[in-house]
């Protein structure tokens, strides 16, 4: 048998730079900190200059120009401060590997020439085979040591290249001196002063709005510190807490940022996350990167959330009780954390466009006492958006569900295509059960949607986009809300009740609106046997009750209500009749004919009209009869002509 002999192991390269380099780090870290208290000295000495005259004049000029030219060196220098760090963090990991696979291919070396000495001195036919294995195994290893030798020599190159670049790509004296110098002063003083208080590193004091952002996901204490009011209230954050304090009109809001750059925006938003993200006339893109820095905090909240209830219900499986209370109490808490991460997680990773943000409360026992509110854009508002949806989720509805609704608008963004944008929006607290036949919620939740139905008008109009048609479609409980807001003037072209609770406590018919919204077109749509018929049309008195902050029930019947246009739901994509209680949500299924005819109504086209259904009479049971099909009697409505 001839022996297969595997060639030498490669050779492992030598590494120029060693773990020695940290000190370089540490020394430019040194160095800046001087260069910044020689570049203070100077410009405190220019500034105690008492004499006057040319020969003051030409001090004076000197002493500036040496005070920018430090200051430009001291920030060149703290700028690089951290890709050194990182470079050194990165050649100690690889110096050891090499000295690891030096070592190794030692041995690997000697192995080989063991085998060779034996292959030659053999001279049974019967250790063939096992020498043949020997070989083999080797062989493995030897390959193997080669792809670790190709890893090494990768990360070292990309380290290498990452610091040069990072080197290269740095602002120059000037260019730094001009960024500067374009940011308002009462902005760089807020980042002074969050450098000065330790929240923010040096090396932040003259980042750009987006590098910040970066480093704030990676640092969510930093990010915690602006959301609970860290940065000094200075500048335009003033005139805009003042504003939002007396609560000034939107308009008066929105005129704050009239003529601002888009960094300044961006910093602005970055600095004040809780002034900025959720207050209407604050533009979509400041709004988005506000609650951004909230999320990164609210994120890292949840995580440690998880672990303290996970440590307690660990601690609970050893408990024994007749009912196993103990055991399982926190399971629903658990999967709800688990779910807020992860869509914290989506957000964060996804850049997702996120225009309304409130955190997830809960109590001593993990109990949750607020669902948490969230509004996101999917597509885009631009110039060219010809149409906006809004839509709005019913019983159930909490953070940790809310990819659900979430991913409803984004189908019916992606089938609409870019002309349109839609808002998934959960503004608040839904009820979570047999709540949901009373109106307290929709009470709070409908001035709410009414007052950022101002802000997406607002926002159409700041992009160009004034002909744009608005549609709020209300799902359920939604309805209510969607209801409730338009009798607080709601800013909507269309609304359309889905599956809806009611057109709103109180409104019974157009009368009971403002005059505001005599021109909306109203459609609605409920499948057969969906139960929440059962509860359409029904409101109980307040007195009666004696209920008196809030009512019983949601007003009208949606679907007979004046001036509605009622909607065919009809089946699934595959045929089947969307019908009873699946309807209820079965209705945003893709591609179904409820699906298709709110799409026709967000974008404007043909939809269908209530079409009655064919039953198989007394084959069901309690009086809900299977649906076998349709009767002709609906018509083809135009939703842009009406």
């Amino acid at each position: 048998m001839v022996i297969t002999i595997p060639p030498p192991p490669v050779t492992v390269p030598e590494m120029e730079a060693t773990s020695s380099c940290s000190a370089v780090g540490d020394s430019v870290l040194s160095a800046a900190k001087d260069a910044r208290a020689v570049a203070d000295a100077a410009g405190d000495g220019a500034q105690s200059l008492t004499w006057e005259g040319m020969a003051a004049e030409a001090a004076n000029h000197a002493m500036t120009a040496l005070t920018n030219g430090i200051g430009d060196a001291a920030s060149a220098l703290w700028a690089v401060v951290p890709e050194l760090d990182a470079y050194a963090e990165a050649i100690t990991d690889l110096e050891a590997r090499h000295g690891e696979l030096v070592t190794l291919r030692s041995q690997l070396v000697s192995d080989r020439d063991g085998l060779v000495s034996d292959v030659n001195a053999n001279d049974d036919p019967g250790s063939s085979l096992w020498l043949q294995l020997r070989a083999t195994a080797l062989t493995v290893s030897i390959e193997a040591f080669g792809i670790s030798v190709q890893d090494l020599s990768t990360e070292l190159t990309a380290a290498e290249d990452a610091v040069i670049a990072a080197l290269q790509a740095g602002d120059t004296a000037a260019e730094a001196r001009e960024f500067r110098a374009a940011r308002p002063p009462e902005l760089q003083d807020a980042v002074d002063a969050l450098v000065e208080s330790g929240v923010l590193p040096e090396e932040m004091r003259f980042s750009s709005a987006a590098e910040l952002q970066a480093w704030l996901e990676a640092n969510p204490a930093a990010a915690g510190a602006l959301v609970d009011g860290g940065a000094p209230i200075v500048g335009d954050a003033t005139t805009l807490e003042q504003l939002v304090a007396s609560g000034a009109t939107i308009e008066d809001i929105g005129a704050v940022f009239t003529g601002m750059s888009g960094e300044e925006l961006a910093l602005l938003a970055t600095l004040y996350p809780s002034l900025m993200g959720n207050t209407n006339g604050v533009p979509f893109d400041a709004r988005a990167l506000a609650n951004r820095v909230t999320i990164i905090d609210a994120l890292a909240d949840e995580r440690v959330l998880l672990e303290e209830m996970g440590a307690q219900h660990e601690h609970h499986q050893s408990d024994w009780d007749w009912f196993g209370a103990n055991n399982d109490t926190l399971e629903g808490p658990l999967a709800d954390t688990e779910n807020r991460i992860s869509l914290y997680e989506s957000i964060l990773n996804g850049d997702r466009t996120i225009l309304f943000f409130e955190p997830a409360t809960h109590d001593a026992d993990f109990t949750r006492t607020y669902d948490g509110a969230i509004a996101e854009l999917h597509g885009a508002i631009s110039a060219d958006t010809q149409n906006v949806g809004v839509l709005v989720p019913g019983t159930g509805s909490h953070l940790g569900n809310f990819n659900g609704t979430a991913g409803h608008a984004d189908e019916f963004q992606a089938a609409a295509g870019d002309g349109t944008a839609m808002i998934s929006w959960m503004g608040g607290d839904f009820p979570n059960d047999v709540a949901a036949a009373n109106s307290r919620h929709s009470v709070d939740l409908g001035p709410r949607l009414a007052d950022f139905s101002e802000a997406v008008r607002q926002e159409t109009g700041r992009v160009g986009a004034d002909g744009a048609t608005t549609t709020y479609l209300g799902h359920s409980y939604g309805g209510a809300v969607v209801g409730l807001a338009e009798t607080h003037g709601l800013d909507a072209d269309r609304v359309v009740h889905v599956e809806s609770a009611g057109t709103g406590h109180d409104v019974f018919s157009p009368s009971d609106l403002p005059a505001s919204q005599q021109d909306v077109q109203r459609f609605s749509m409920t499948a057969p046997y969906d139960p929440i018929s059962a509860a359409q049309g029904i409101q109980s008195s307040e007195e009666s009750l004696g209920v008196t902050d809030y009512g019983l029930g949601h007003g009208a019947d949606p679907d007979e209500f004046d001036g509605v246009v009622r909607l065919h739901t009809g089946d699934y994509a595959n045929g089947e009749p969307l019908t009873g209680l699946p309807a209820h949500s079965d209705v945003f299924d893709k591609g179904s004919d409820a699906w298709t005819n709110m799409l026709g109504v967000i974008v404007g086209g043909e939809v269908e009209t209530y079409r009655t259904p064919i039953t198989d009479e007394g084959a069901g049971i309690g009086g809900i009869d299977p649906v076998l099909g349709w009767n002709d009697d609906g018509t083809t409505y135009d939703v842009g002509a009406g």
